[in-house]
């Protein structure tokens, strides 16, 4: 299974919508599960408001364990500013870490302190 964790230290840069793009695309090449685990649940939200079901599953971080097997891709979207022991094991985990990030020096600027941390 490839995983791809799409996070970052500031909120309101990209964080779900490019999880809920990645994950569309990937659904092409094989079975998606997209993991919330943003507590404002704007994945799921997005879910319910469609008219129809997305190409992919998409649960929670409490529900996602019992549907991650079978699986060929597994795209997480974290929550805005996962502490330093959550980004490591992020980064240990997955196959790509993608960081939006809006061209600002109020975006990049956590951006970077990511790259420290």
């Amino acid at each position: 299974m490839y995983i791809i964790a799409v996070t970052g230290y500031k909120g309101g840069v990209g964080k779900t919508i490019s999880s809920i793009h990645i994950a569309r695309f990937l659904s092409d090449y094989g079975k998606v599960l997209l993991i919330d685990s943003d507590p404002n649940r704007s994945v799921e939200k997005w879910v319910k408001q469609g008219d129809s079901e997305p190409p992919f599953k998409v649960k929670n971080e409490k529900s996602a364990p019992a549907h991650i097997v079978g699986n060929d891709f597994l795209i997480l979207d974290t929550p805005a500013r996962p502490d330093s022991n959550e980004l490591k094991e992020i980064s240990q985990e997955a196959n790509l870490t993608i960081l939006p990030c809006i061209p600002d020096a109020i975006s990049l600027d956590p951006m970077l302190q990511m790259f420290n941390d």
